[in-house]
């Protein structure tokens, strides 16, 4: 008769690092022109782990309404440039121009918590009047 073998296992106790993930997803604001205010499509951002900090930065702004929405809530970019404003993930993003001449601004988000690398570039163009965002 032969005899039956044993098997042993040994398991092995695995170390999980949490690395802390600071790059999102690709983001994509829209280029708008409007004949009165101008509105981004909204932007999920995806992908991070953390919170992160996007610098916003622009030209061409010269008075008007300039604001940022980050979940329904208005940041005033007119005072600040470039801005920061903390993001994390599942934030939704979008920004309103409303000038009172018609102008267009043209705006870079970078992420500055991740070497100041370039999320997106784009223009808003629009002519005065037309309300909120």
């Amino acid at each position: 008769m032969g005899m039956l073998g044993v098997t042993g296992r040994v398991a092995l106790a695995k170390t999980r690092t949490s690395s802390v993930d600071v790059t999102p997803n690709a983001v994509n604001w829209n280029d708008v022109v409007s004949s009165l205010s101008a509105t981004t499509n909204t932007v999920t951002i995806t992908g991070i782990n953390t919170a992160i900090n996007l610098s916003i930065s622009y030209t061409g702004y010269s008075t008007g309404a300039f604001s940022v929405y980050k979940n329904g809530t208005e940041f005033d970019l007119t005072n600040d440039n470039p801005y920061t404003l903390s993001v994390s993930n599942n934030d939704q993003v979008y920004f309103f121009y409303n000038p009172q001449v018609e102008s267009t601004v043209s705006v870079t988000v970078t992420n500055a918590s991740d070497g100041n690398a370039v999320l997106d570039t784009f223009t808003m163009t629009a002519a005065q009047g037309g309300g909120g965002g």
